[in-house]
């Protein structure tokens, strides 16, 4: 896990600055117990993107994609 981005505006119109004390990106390597094995990444660094959240399965039968 990682900040990324140290500070932030306070609002959208707002040229104030506040510093950032949460991680904004994640990146993890996992094997299930079938052997297979997987990456899950997880940012909020994504402009435009509010509160959106989905995910994507990729695998050898094509992809599986959710989100809202």
């Amino acid at each position: 896990m990682r900040t990324l981005i140290g500070e932030r505006y306070t609002s959208k119109s707002s040229e104030q600055k506040e510093k950032v004390d949460v991680d904004d990106w994640m990146v993890a390597t996992i094997e299930l117990n079938s052997g297979a094995v997987g990456v899950i990444e997880v940012t909020r660094m994504a402009a435009g993107a509010s509160q959106a959240s989905g995910f994507e399965v990729y695998g050898s039968q094509g992809a599986n994609l959710h989100g809202n």
